[in-house]
């Protein structure tokens, strides 16, 4: 089934584990606060207007991130969290050019 996401929001799948962002610091997901989650973007928003000014969503599908105060949801099976893109503190994707 295909989903469309609505407003300034991702829906983010939640993993466990270390992760490395691009500046090398290592993050301990399991040991993160309660309302501190790392996970990966499936579905993105078509953002929010400001007057006349479309303002899109900044996480891409596939991006790695830090958030905060997620709804949990499940769809087509599987558990996710529904979470205003303010609520995003940080994109954690790896540089690719930067091996290490």
């Amino acid at each position: 089934m295909k989903h469309e996401l609505l407003g300034a929001r991702v829906l983010v799948e939640v993993s466990g584990g270390e992760v490395k962002t691009a500046s090398g610091l290592l993050l301990n997901v399991e040991t993160a606060p309660d309302d501190m989650r790392v996970g990966t973007v499936v579905l993105k928003g078509d953002g929010h207007y400001v007057g006349e000014m479309h303002i899109a969503v900044n996480p891409d599908v596939g991006d790695k991130v830090m958030f905060q105060y997620g709804g949990a949801i499940t769809v087509d099976g599987k558990h996710l969290f529904l979470v205003n893109e303010a609520d995003v503190i940080m994109i954690m994707n790896e540089d690719e050019t930067n091996e290490g």
